[in-house]
């Protein structure tokens, strides 16, 4: 069986496999938002860009949808760390999904992986927060340039 390209495209784009593999690139458009709407485009950022907040504050977040599988999943963040990031806390899907993005330095195509996500099947409302930081950063800045949800397992 095959897809055409054009089915595997949603509006804001997202690719996905019908609750296998849901590839999100949340510069390219979100369902909502609390001051977590800068969209910065750039070569130099896999993905081509990233979602940023808007201010520097506690409760920034973004919302989307999507459709999953049951099964385990892993989720995939690509996102920039730097002295001012805060922590992201990943809900909706599957318990409470959380990853520090501060670092003394700033790197663009930061790449990590939470594992072991056990999914029940259904439309699910994605919810990406930042309210809290490593005790070491300045601010509750964000920065998402791509995330991936990817069935693992039964």
């Amino acid at each position: 069986m095959s897809f055409p390209v054009a089915a595997l495209l949603g509006p804001r784009g997202v690719i996905a496999l019908p609750g296998y593999f849901i590839a999100d690139t949340p510069w390219a458009g979100t369902k909502s938002n609390n001051q977590w709407s800068t969209l910065t485009q750039g070569s130099t950022q896999l993905g081509g860009g990233r979602l940023a907040t808007d201010v520097s504050a506690s409760g920034d977040w973004f919302r989307e949808d999507h459709y999953f599988a049951t099964g385990t999943f892993k989720l995939a963040l690509v996102y920039r760390k730097e002295p001012s990031q805060g922590i992201f806390t990943i809900t909706g899907v599957s318990g409470t999904q959380s990853i520090d993005a501060y670092a003394a330095l700033e790197a663009l195509n930061t790449y990590e992986e939470v594992t072991g996500i056990a999914v029940t099947a259904g439309l699910k409302t994605v919810d990406v927060l930042i309210n809290t930081k490593n005790a070491s950063s300045i601010a509750f800045s964000g920065g998402i340039q791509s995330m991936a949800w990817v069935r693992t397992g039964a």
